[in-house]
């Protein structure tokens, strides 16, 4: 949680040194925010959090899941319809690493294997969200609530184990493959409008979405490989600060 508390100071340090500035500068009337409505392009980045089945235990065959904390970075695009309503797209992308001693622990547990060494590869989530935004402000201070639908391809982590079988090591592995699916996104921000041209806002997400993978190559008998199919749900919570950039509509 220490990297919400950083991206939350520095937020607030950014509000907090544009207000003096503002004190002499009267904004251009409007119904919007004290400016004209403007579209607008954000970049953010921060962090992610796999939750539910995504950070747990496979259901079936496979080391699927496990995944660990990690970054994520987002661009987006919004057009203005009035001073409430837009539509705006992202295009996102997640790195994520695996738990490398969950995944262990569940191993040892559903073998009787000790497992001695892990290498493994990241979660990583290529995703597309379009959707409507409903927009409230107060002063300069603005909130943005926006439901979006979209695609994703998730690559799988590549993983490698080696064990001891008392007389000499071997080695169990799961292939990286590519999944595709649909999913949903779900978005919060608090930001403040520095003004026409730049805002800055606080963003949490929650995303949830369907992968499906095909032929996956599972080997647990040292080289007596099979393939597996298995669909993982993704569900993650991001965190993050945008940089709001607008352009006159």
């Amino acid at each position: 949680m220490k990297y919400i508390g950083v991206i939350l100071l520095c937020f607030i340090g950014f509000t907090a040194n544009s207000q003096t500035y503002y004190k002499y500068i009267k904004p251009e009337a409007s119904s919007y925010n004290g400016f004209r409505n403007y579209d607008f392009a954000s970049f953010s980045s921060g962090i992610t959090l796999p939750i539910g089945p995504f950070s747990g235990e496979p259901k079936g065959l496979g080391f699927q899941g496990f995944a660990d904390n990690g970054w994520f970075a987002k661009a987006g695009m919004g057009f203005q319809i009035n001073e409430r309503f837009s539509f705006s797209g992202m295009v996102s992308y997640s790195n994520m690493p695996v738990n490398q001693q969950k995944l262990i622990s569940y191993v040892e547990e559903i073998t009787p294997e000790k497992i001695i060494s892990a290498n493994t590869s990241n979660w990583q989530i290529t995703a597309f969200y379009f959707g409507p935004t409903v927009a409230y402000s107060e002063g300069l201070y603005f909130f943005l609530f926006s439901g979006k639908l979209g695609v994703n391809g998730v690559s799988s982590p590549n993983i490698e184990m080696i064990y001891s079988d008392f007389s000499s090591e071997r080695q169990m592995s799961q292939n990286s493959s590519i999944g595709y699916g649909f999913g949903y996104d779900l978005e919060i921000q608090m930001g403040y409008r520095f003004n026409e041209i730049f805002g800055l806002s606080l963003v949490y997400n929650y995303t949830q979405s369907m992968a499906k993978f095909e032929n996956v190559v599972y080997d647990y008998n040292n080289g007596i490989n099979q393939k597996i199919d298995f669909e993982e749900t993704i569900q993650v919570s991001n965190f993050s600060l945008n940089f709001i950039f607008y352009f006159d509509n």
